[in-house]
């Protein structure tokens, strides 16, 4: 039973398919905008405007203010003197407590426009960074469309490249096998191993475009990815 479960632990190993990791452009671009640090400035600046707009607003409403005190003074002549000197203060030997409290109520009629002017400002300043933001956005969406696209194609052309070199191969081993049969010549076998060669030469190259492009794909999303074990997906269809 051992043995039988080892044989069929190899046989399921080695039959069913290895799920590859899979990359599509709707997470690149959702971890994009996720991961992106101006995008992440630009939120904080947009936020921070819009209190300012906030604070100057407030500067049309009402200023209240309190305050309150509490007063203890305790006679320590015990009753001995009726009068104490401090330099030139006169104080009279007795305990009391005094407690005041008040509220105040003020408002700003006249300020010469200087808080419409400060509001103006503010709301300026507001327009203006969600401007940026969305610029920002749309600049990052830009490039994620392109960088994606570029990575597609290459892996589009990989693939295309890596069957045509296996079909090739396949056609070398057939030249070789009429060679020896005599139907084939041996300009026929060069001319197949030269084809052999050279797509496996533009195979490489677009491996190599392909690790690179990876690696800005893993800027935006901070993931490193492993191109031998990744799918990359088509553009979704349009809505």
């Amino acid at each position: 039973m051992r043995i039988f479960g080892i044989w069929l632990a190899l046989f399921l190993f080695v039959a069913l398919p290895v799920c590859g990791e899979e990359l599509s452009f709707n997470d690149f671009l959702s971890t994009a905008l996720t991961n992106s640090y101006q995008l992440r400035i630009s939120k904080i600046n947009t936020q921070i405007a819009k209190k300012g707009v906030k604070e100057t607003r407030a500067g049309y409403l009402p200023t209240v203010s309190a305050f309150a005190t509490t007063e203890r003074y305790n006679d320590l002549t015990d009753g001995k003197s009726q009068l104490t000197a401090v330099g030139n203060d006169i104080f009279l030997n007795r305990s009391y407590y005094q407690d005041m409290a008040a509220v105040g109520l003020s408002y700003n009629v006249f300020d010469f426009g200087v808080r419409k002017k400060q509001l103006e400002i503010a709301k300026a300043d507001d327009k203006q960074k969600e401007i940026v933001l969305l610029k920002d956005t749309k600049d990052l969406k830009l490039e994620a469309v392109e960088i994606y696209a570029q990575a597609l194609s290459l892996y589009k052309q990989a693939k295309i490249k890596s069957n045509m070199l296996k079909l090739e191969k396949e056609l070398l081993d057939i030249q070789k096998r009429l060679r020896t049969a005599g139907e084939a010549s041996e300009i026929d076998v060069v001319d197949s191993e030269i084809k052999v060669s050279e797509l496996k030469s533009e195979l490489d190259e677009i491996n190599n475009n392909l690790a690179k492009k990876l690696t800005e794909v893993s800027y935006y999303t901070q993931k490193p990815y492993d191109m031998n074990n990744l799918q990359i997906k088509d553009f979704p269809p349009e809505p």
